[in-house]
């Protein structure tokens, strides 16, 4: 075991009290979700996703601009009161740490990666125990759609709250990545959601385009 990875790993036992077999060992609602992706270092060095969609190859950040990629998103959010966030993808916690930085009055950040072999490899090859250690930072990792939409519909409980300082961060690449999971997911999600009584046009406040 090398000790980028031994280092991950106890801060997340640490934090949750369970082993890290346990933390990823799915349930009987959750079925093994693989994308086939591989990681490799990009030709500036920096560990980047590859796949194929539609029968092109892809990867999750660009391999001449993968800063670019990250200030597309965390600017978009740059300025604004945001109190709870949702992104698909641990994807090295890149993003996810950007935002962590930039909001300080950040209450949940919410990171669902279906793929437990891809959330597994970036553990061994990039040192985030900082972010497992974070307790605004929730992770659900191997989990299906629905039971995803189910838990993320709970953690951001809409009673009271002002839905203004709600959002999603997303690359475009991720939902390549994702595209039948992050389908299901919206749409269940939505479904959550209205459920707590929340309207369409509170929705749109949002900024949520469903897929």
């Amino acid at each position: 075991m090398n000790s980028i990875f031994e280092t991950t790993q106890r801060a997340l036992e640490q934090r949750f009290l369970v082993s890290l077999e346990e933390f990823v060992k799915p349930q009987e609602a959750d079925e093994v979700y693989s994308t086939q992706a591989q990681i490799k270092l990009s030709p500036h060095q920096i560990p980047n996703i590859y796949f194929e969609s539609l029968g092109k190859p892809m990867s999750v950040y660009s391999d001449t601009n993968p800063l670019g990629d990250i200030s597309a998103i965390t600017t978009s959010l740059a300025g604004k009161p945001i109190s709870h966030v949702v992104t698909l993808g641990l994807n090295f916690g890149f993003v996810v740490e950007e935002l962590i930085n930039q909001h300080e009055d950040l209450v949940h950040l919410l990171v669902i990666e279906p793929d437990t072999a891809l959330f597994l490899e970036q553990l061994k090859l990039m040192d985030m125990s900082h972010l497992l250690a974070n307790e605004k930072i929730i992770f659900l990792v191997g989990k299906s759609p629905e039971r995803s939409a189910q838990i993320a519909g709970h953690v951001l409980n809409i009673r009271g709250a002002d839905m203004k300082t709600w959002s999603f961060a997303l690359l475009p690449s991720v939902l390549a990545l994702y595209t039948g999971f992050a389908q299901d997911f919206a749409g269940l999600f939505q479904t959550a959601m209205s459920k707590q009584k929340l309207s369409q046009s509170t929705l749109g406040n949002l900024g949520i385009k469903f897929i």
